[in-house]
Parts: C-alpha cells; sequence; structure tokens
C-alpha cells in the first residue's frame, strides 16, 4: 500500500509542476525523441529520449522516465539515472509498447527529477513531458 501511494503522489506531483516548481531551480526538459521505427499502436519499439536537467537542490538527484502505457493520465515509470547536483543530459534508450488512448489522451512519455535518495513519501522537484504521435 506505501508504494501505490507513493506512486500516486509522484505522479499527481508530476502534474502539478511542469517543467520547474516554484520551490527550486531544479529543471528538466525532454529535448529529443527518436524511434527506431514507425511509431505504431500495438507494436512494441525502442525509443531514445534525450533530458536537459539543472539539479542544485541536493548532491545527487534520480531522474526517472516513465509513459502512460496502462491508463491515459497514469505514468509507469521504466528506467532511472542517478546524476549529481549541476546541469547535463542524459540519454534513454528503452523499449515501449505504444498505446492509441483516441479521445482519451495522448501518448506521453515523462521524466521527473528529484533528490536522491529519496525518502518513502517524496515529490519531484522538476518534471516534462512529450507526447508522441501514433500511426496505427
Amino acid at each position: 500500500m506505501r508504494m501505490l501511494i507513493g506512486s500516486f503522489l509522484m505522479v499527481a506531483v508530476a502534474f502539478v509542476a511542469p517543467g520547474q516548481t516554484a520551490r527550486t531551480t531544479d529543471k528538466i526538459k525532454i529535448t529529443n525523441v527518436y524511434a527506431a521505427e514507425a511509431v505504431t499502436r500495438g507494436v512494441e519499439n525502442e525509443i531514445t529520449l534525450e533530458v536537459a536537467y539543472t539539479f542544485e537542490s541536493a548532491d545527487e538527484a534520480e531522474i526517472n522516465l516513465g509513459f502512460n502505457t496502462d491508463k491515459p493520465n497514469t505514468f509507469k515509470m521504466v528506467d532511472s539515472r542517478i546524476v549529481t547536483r549541476g546541469s547535463g543530459a542524459v540519454t534513454f534508450k528503452v523499449k515501449v509498447v505504444h498505446v492509441d488512448w483516441g479521445q482519451r489522451g495522448r501518448f506521453t512519455a515523462l521524466v521527473n527529477i528529484s533528490k536522491h535518495p529519496h525518502e518513502a513519501l517524496w515529490r519531484t522537484s522538476a518534471s516534462d513531458r512529450k507526447e508522441i504521435p501514433v500511426g496505427q
């Protein structure tokens, strides 16, 4: 139950705080998204995401990557990177099955950044989302 609540809070905060929050100077942005093949509904594809960040609120941070593969407004985290204070860039290369949510939403990648290690209940200090168009 505790993990479920923490995951729910992480997703809720990600919606409230795109790009940067008022409390920190931490920033994160998806700068590029590449697909190995045409993005097709229901087909697994390798996606490469390039992410730029600035993290100043602690010595170490965790960057998480997720997609809304199970529900249109909930993100399942699939990969993460540990980074240190300062600015930089990371590249994620993951396989994901693309979902066409139709009128309910758009298939989207989400990245967020938070202090590492984080407590049982924690929140992100910045996040960004990028829609990925899905063909039939």
